[in-house]
């Protein structure tokens, strides 16, 4: 059960750092409705698409909702990194190449199982989209 949880923490982090690492993406985590619609939901959002990431959640629940979610998620994304660094050295560096994956992933938005681990690949080899059900229109090909 610890590993499954540090597991999707690790994750989870991997995107937080992926994405707040390049200047050109533009993301939004857990969702980000308006600002009047929130009630204690956290929303980690970058900024106008730079990698500055702003934390917002109601007032009230402001530091417990960030120290409960994103201290656990930042603490857990330093420690990953320190991490892969000592099992290879060279991981980022390779990870922040040209990303030309061969294979397209459509699956479920189940947040359970990393498509590249479950095929065996590493990271940048597999392009995924996921979605609710692995529903595939016509306009996503």
């Amino acid at each position: 059960k610890e590993s499954e949880e540090m597991l999707r923490i690790a994750s989870l982090a991997l995107s937080l750092a992926l994405f707040a690492s390049s200047s050109q993406s533009c993301f939004a985590f857990l969702g980000a409705p308006k600002l009047s619609a929130m009630k204690s939901r956290p929303v980690l959002r970058n900024n106008a698409c730079s990698t500055k990431m702003v934390f917002w959640s109601s007032k009230s629940k402001f530091t417990e909702g960030y120290d409960k979610i994103v201290k656990p998620l930042m603490k857990a994304n330093k420690k990953w990194i320190k991490e892969k660094k000592s099992q290879d050295p060279e991981f980022f560096t390779k990870l922040g190449q040209t990303h030309k994956p061969e294979v397209y992933w459509i699956g479920s938005s189940d947040s359970r199982l990393a498509a590249n681990e479950i095929i065996g690949a590493e990271p940048g080899e597999v392009f995924v989209s996921r979605n609710m059900a692995n529903i595939v229109s016509k306009h996503d090909i």
